[in-house]
This record gives structure tokens, C-alpha cells and sequence, in this order.
């Protein structure tokens, strides 16, 4: 006689509403834990999260890869044909025997101007413009104005055009100023914008680290940090070590920061804003890791250039510190041709990176941790 034989059906039953009821407690106990989850995240990430495991799956099933990838690539033509629309007629792609009069040329740009850029002037679409449109033709007036005084002439030849080299360092010194760079004797250097600023940064820690005898170089960031530091870290063959964001405030934990530091590490990225997010990494406590690790911490603020200075003077942001006020902070790329209208990056450590850099971004010399 088997086991199971031997089980009365009184038993039985009692086995049956005990096992149905773990069953019951183990979904209710599952169900809390997502609502809690789902509390933490948010709607709008948990509703993500549920999607991206619904496509993950999706991906999974046989042939479900395939049509994923034929809807994707439908959606990119169409956003595609949104931008570019299906051509353009009069383009002009071959070189005119003739050249049109100064006059008709200035009318081709005056009407395409006006025609594409409908939703940009209606306040209907964002151009990565971003002064007030009040301010628009009187700011436009002296931009066009100081261009035309000036593009007759090359940075590169200071001692031809030495307006231009003090042009350049008398607006490297205000931004040196305004984020506590003259206190913590930093230098810096002007640049084409942004993502230059980050590609000169990030260059300059290569090759510290390369001089400290590391041959395998590695960054790390957050998952929100600009697509800058990818391609940075693309072009100088350098790991980047990607960390997930904190759930609630979005932004990079230290402590795990600190458990990724290894000895390959030359570096650590944070957002003062994130471009994506608006938020700002705790960067006083970034700065002490970094500090006592003693390795370089880039403090990306590029969107944010001016912002967070300023919010500072008008007593808005005095309860956390994001630039040289920090000592662990050894670079800063400001983008001031957002709110200041050109960019830069400063260093802090002028005597090793600025000699392998050259760039406005605000380098600071570091001091060594204690021992």
C-alpha cells in the first residue's frame, strides 16, 4: 500500500485548505511588496518597469525578437520622416556656376528660418535655446554684433589677436569666481560646448591614471549621466562602470559608488544637474570618497551652468555644496552658453592636468587625502 492510500480523506482535505491558504498568504505577502515598490518608484517608473518585463518577455517567445525589432524600426522611420520629412526639392547639392547676389541669399535664409522654425517661436517646441524670448532680439542684436567685430579673427594666434586671448581669460576668471575656483586655485579653459568640456576631462584622467602605472582605466557614473561620457570613454578606451540610480531621488548613491572604486579607477562622474532628471548627485559626500580614494571627481555642470551658483547667492541652495567649495571635486564643466551663452570646463589640479588638457573646464588643485 502506497503512502498516499494511507492518507484519510479528513487529512487530506485538512492538507488541502492549509496548502490554499500559504497560497493566499504568499500572494498577499508578493502583492504588498509590489505595492511598496510601486509606492517607492513612482506611477510613471513602475508602469515603465511593468512594460519593459512585458517586452523582455515578448522578446523571448519565438519569433516575438523579430517583430520587436520590426515595430522599432517602423517607429524610428516615422520619427525619421517627422524631422526630415520625405525630401527636399531645392536643396542645393552641387556647386552653382553663378553665385547668387549677398541680397538673395540673406532672403533663402530669412524665408527657411521662418517657415522651420514656426513651432520654436510659438513656444510650442524647445530648441536647446534658453534665454527668455523677451530677450531674444536685443540679445540676437549684440551677439550678431560682437560676431561680426570678431570673425575675422584666430584663437589660435594670440599674439596676432590679443583681444581674443583676453576675451577668453577674462571670461575663464568670472566663471573661476563664481564656482569658488580662485579659492581652491583653479585654472581653466574654454571649449565648444559640453560634450567637448567632459571629452577633455575625461582625457585628462586617462592619462593620470596612465602616469600612476594604470593601464586599464575606469570611470564610474550613474546610469542618468550624460551620453557624453559614453562616447569620452568610447574614444579613450576607458571602462565605464555604470551605476543604478537611487529609485526615489534618482540620484547616485555613494555607497555604492564606493563599493565600485577599484584599483583600475581614475575617476568618478556626477550631474550638478542631470540633464535628464534636473537632479543634483550628493556631491559632498562623492567629494569625501573621492578624496580618501585619492582619485578625480568630475562634476558635470553643464545644464545647470550658472544656476546653481546663483540659487546659491540668493540663499536658495546654501544647504548642500556642489563645486571647489568641496575639496574632493577636481573638475567642473560649465555650460555657459546655455545661461551665459558660451562654455568651459575648470581643473583643479593645473600643474599634471591642465598640461594634458585644454579646454574651459575648471581644474582645482586636490589635496591629498589624510593618512
Amino acid at each position: 500500500m502506497c503512502i498516499r492510500d494511507r492518507i484519510s480523506p479528513a487529512m487530506s482535505s485538512r492538507f488541502l485548505v492549509v496548502w490554499r491558504l500559504f497560497g493566499h498568504l504568499s500572494a498577499v505577502y508578493l502583492l504588498v511588496r509590489a505595492m511598496r515598490a510601486m509606492h517607492a518608484m513612482g506611477l510613471r517608473a513602475s508602469v515603465k518597469a511593468v512594460l519593459n518585463v512585458a517586452v523582455s518577455g515578448a522578446s523571448q517567445l519565438p519569433g516575438g525578437g523579430a517583430m520587436l525589432e520590426i515595430a522599432l524600426k517602423k517607429e524610428v522611420d516615422q520619427i525619421e520622416k517627422n524631422m526630415l520629412g520625405d525630401g527636399d526639392e531645392t536643396a542645393i547639392t552641387t556647386l552653382p556656376p553663378i553665385g547668387l547676389p549677398a541680397k538673395a541669399v540673406l532672403e533663402q535664409i530669412t524665408t527657411l528660418k521662418t517657415l522651420g522654425e514656426r513651432g520654436f517661436k510659438s513656444g510650442k517646441q524647445w530648441g536647446g535655446i534658453y534665454h527668455a524670448h523677451e530677450q531674444r532680439e536685443s540679445l540676437a542684436q549684440l551677439q550678431s554684433e560682437a560676431w561680426s567685430a570678431c570673425n575675422h579673427t584666430n584663437a589660435l594666434y594670440p599674439g596676432v589677436f590679443p583681444s581674443i586671448r583676453k576675451f577668453e581669460a577674462e571670461i575663464i576668471a568670472m566663471v573661476l569666481g563664481i564656482v569658488h575656483g580662485k579659492e581652491a586655485g583653479a585654472v581653466g579653459l574654454l571649449t565648444s560646448g559640453g560634450t567637448e568640456s567632459i571629452l577633455i576631462a575625461m582625457h585628462a584622467y586617462r592619462e593620470q591614471g596612465v602616469a600612476r602605472g594604470i593601464s586599464s582605466p575606469e570611470v564610474i557614473c550613474s546610469v542618468t549621466a550624460h551620453p557624453a561620457l559614453d562616447k569620452a570613454c568610447h574614444y579613450f578606451g576607458m571602462k565605464l562602470l555604470k551605476i543604478s540610480q537611487d529609485p526615489v531621488s534618482q540620484q547616485l548613491p555613494p555607497e555604492s559608488v564606493r563599493a565600485a572604486i577599484g584599483p583600475n579607477t581614475v575617476a568618478v562622474y556626477a550631474s550638478a544637474p542631470s540633464f535628464s532628471h534636473g537632479v543634483v548627485d550628493p556631491i559632498s559626500d562623492l567629494s569625501a570618497i573621492c578624496l580618501g580614494k585619492n582619485i578625480g571627481l568630475h562634476v558635470d555642470n553643464c545644464l545647470g551652468g550658472f544656476w546653481l551658483s546663483f540659487m546659491q547667492r540668493q540663499g536658495l541652495g546654501r544647504d548642500f555644496q556642489w563645486d571647489f567649495e568641496l575639496p574632493g571635486v577636481t573638475t567642473i564643466s560649465v555650460d555657459v552658453h546655455k545661461y551665459g551663452f558660451l562654455s568651459l570646463i575648470h581643473i583643479s589640479e593645473p600643474t599634471r592636468l591642465l598640461s594634458i588638457s585644454y579646454a574651459v573646464f575648471c581644474l582645482k588643485k586636490k589635496k591629498k587625502a589624510d593618512q
